[in-house]
């Protein structure tokens, strides 16, 4: 949905199956995501649309990139190169309807390649190629509900020794992450619809975070592990499975993990 476009299209009349075009519009959404001040610069020859500039507002951040696009009945082909800045994950997320994190927020920069082929938009997915170097912020706000909770664990471990794993393992997300920025550094790769992590950190001044993680766009679904970090040695390991929108958390049961550790985790929403 678009309004107020400008569109300029000039026809080679020297090369007959070259068309030039300009598109402007200060605002347009696309599956409920808004773009503002679009700019689109290009030409169509011999069923391939050109992209010599893309350039958009994204809620808070900015989009550009440049490529092409073959449009043909059998086969469709997407190559794009570009960047993007101060884009928040989570807002374009919900937005799309994806999920509905109300406390967290990723906000990521990174220049990236795209290539994808297919028939439909179900083989551009799956047949969907990138690379996206990532540096970004990661914020989460805690509830005094959720302080107060962490405190009563902590003490209930003095006559509930069980607890002590998982209160100790809440108590450091609370006091080393709730609240505080953190910094996003590493690489995420899509392979014919799979993205994974590569190197991934999460950290700030109090503590590190390692994001191992495997996610099939297609299916939505989720597989990975959270790995937080403290003096080196690997204080909690976090699990997610399932759905983007609603995923399985699953927290060890004990503070310390070595590499031979099999010890099943537990669900963090029974606990």
């Amino acid at each position: 949905i678009s309004r107020k476009i400008t569109l300029h299209v000039v026809k080679e009349y020297l090369d007959f199956k070259n068309t030039k075009f300009n598109i402007n519009s200060p605002s347009t959404v696309i599956n409920g995501i808004p773009l503002r001040d679009i700019i689109i610069q290009g030409n169509y020859k011999n069923s391939k649309v050109n992209i010599e500039k893309f350039i958009s507002d994204i809620n808070e951040g900015k989009l550009a990139f440049s490529g092409n696009l073959k449009i043909e009945n059998n086969n469709n082909e997407i190559n794009l190169d570009g960047n993007f800045k101060n884009i928040s994950l989570t807002t374009l997320l919900n937005q799309s309807h994806k999920i509905e994190w109300k406390r967290l927020n990723i906000k990521l920069r990174s220049n990236f390649h795209i290539h994808t082929f297919g028939k439909n938009e179900n083989e551009l997915i799956k047949n969907l190629n990138a690379t996206l170097p990532l540096e970004g912020l990661f914020y989460i706000n805690a509830t005094q509900e959720e302080r107060f909770g962490t405190a009563l664990l902590n003490v209930l471990t003095a006559k509930i020794p069980e607890l002590s794993g998982i209160s100790k393992s809440l108590d450091f997300l609370i006091t080393r992450y709730a609240d505080i920025p953190s910094q996003i550094n590493g690489l995420v790769i899509i392979r014919n619809g799979i993205l994974k992590t590569e190197q991934l950190i999460i950290s700030n001044d109090n503590a590190k975070m390692s994001v191992d993680i495997s996610y099939d766009i297609f299916k939505d679904e989720i597989n990975g592990t959270l790995s937080f970090i403290e003096d080196d040695k690997i204080y909690l390991k976090t699990k997610l499975d399932g759905s983007i929108n609603n995923p399985k958390i699953l927290v060890g049961g004990k503070p310390f993990f070595n590499d031979n550790d099999e010890e099943p985790l537990d669900d963090l929403k029974k606990i």
